[in-house]
């Protein structure tokens, strides 16, 4: 079984085939300088990438003038790269199960099945998957809040204290929205009707937690998930099934 540091690394290069067929199917006369952008690697690490997918049959390389080529992808790797993309879109579906999975299941053992009214806080990705787990757990109603920043738009810092960060007010928000639903400043957040707080981060999430409390909010009403458990999903096989030819 491979270890996660191994999935990584295959799906990094999966992703990176694919991004190079699709350039190629799109722009023949890309340049290994532009892929290298592009890819975000060193033009060495192209030209080795390039080699090896001509190689395989994938593409085809052609020289048209000096130290300039044109690239075309072949009927192989035109079905190389449809298994790439299904690989891909299989791998995100896993993993949003697999995410969505953990999520419910900290919710549900935080006692938040059936709330009337909760809050998430955090970055707008997972707030989204927190809202979905919630509605799995039938939460009558879920408000959105942003997180507080400093001038700068950093989130808080205990380094720093929590007196120089405070909340983006209406104004500031403007018409934000997230899944149709409007986001409100996290001032208001400890005076509404929320019966808990969810802190939807999946990392360290301990100064936001400290900053809620600083403003008034109490402890006990604030559920964090854990990291540990987010942690396990690493070690899943989420690399794309494909079938070298």
């Amino acid at each position: 079984m491979r270890s996660g540091r191994e999935h990584s690394i295959a799906t990094a290069a999966s992703i990176r085939e694919l991004q190079v067929l699709e350039e190629v199917s799109h722009r023949p006369d890309v340049s290994q300088r532009q892929l290298a952008d592009r890819l975000g690697v060193a033009l060495g690490a192209t030209n080795v990438l390039i080699r090896r997918l001509a190689d395989q049959g994938y593409i085809r390389t052609s020289k048209v003038g000096w130290r300039r080529w044109s690239y075309a992808i072949t009927a192989t790797g035109v079905s190389h790269k449809e298994a790439l993309t299904q690989g891909m879109v299989e791998r995100f579906l896993r993993s949003y199960k697999a995410f969505r999975t953990v999520v419910t299941a900290e919710l549900k053992e935080a006692g938040l099945s059936k709330r009337p009214c909760v809050a998430v806080i955090g970055p707008d990705d997972m707030s989204e998957l927190v809202y979905l787990a919630l509605t799995d757990l039938g939460v009558a109603k879920v408000g959105f809040y942003a997180a507080p920043t400093d001038s700068a738009g950093a989130l808080p810092c205990a380094d720093q204290g929590y007196e120089g960060y405070g909340s983006l007010n209406s104004r500031d928000l403007g018409e934000r929205e997230l899944l149709g639903r409007s986001v409100r400043p996290a001032s208001e957040i400890g005076s509404d009707e929320n019966e808990a707080i969810v802190v939807a981060a999946a990392g360290d999430s301990s100064d936001l937690v400290a900053w809620l409390v600083s403003s008034g909010v109490n402890r006990k009403m604030v559920v964090v998930i854990s990291n540990g458990r987010f942690g396990d999903l690493t070690g899943h096989d989420m690399a794309p099934n494909v079938t070298k030819n």
